[in-house]
């Protein structure tokens, strides 16, 4: 019995040093990056979908101008339970225009990958 034991507690703590890892994947990479602002009078019309990918950040957006104006932003894909985080970055992005925003206090490196994805959408478009 204390050999089941034994082995059921190395499992378990070899488990929980792999979600370690995992849940400090990517963030390195988005730490260090740099959102930058688009010129919205070089986006055609339309609806632009973007995509962020590093370690366990993975944010696709679809983002739809008209009239050199952002007029919405939707979220296609967020790492599970990570969509609350963005709460209130849509709304800012459009109020402000731009994907350049300080990310959400406590949850920084969410809305910066998810950013990033917002800019990519709005620079591949305006090329």
């Amino acid at each position: 019995m204390k050999k089941v034991l034994k082995w059921v507690g190395l499992a378990m703590l070899a488990m929980l040093v792999v979600a370690g890892v995992a849940a400090f994947q990517g963030m390195g990479e988005v730490r260090g990056l740099t959102i930058g602002a688009v010129d919205l009078a070089r986006v055609p019309d339309g609806a632009f979908e973007g995509e962020y990918k590093a370690g366990r950040f993975h944010y696709k957006v679809l983002v739809t101008v008209e009239g050199a104006k952002v007029t919405d932003v939707e979220t296609l894909t967020a790492p599970m339970g990570r969509e609350g985080v963005l709460q209130g970055l849509e709304q800012r992005v459009l109020d402000e225009q731009t994907p350049a925003l300080d990310a959400v206090t406590g949850a920084s490196l969410d809305g910066k990958a998810w950013l990033k994805a917002v800019e990519n959408a709005l620079a591949g478009a305006a090329n």
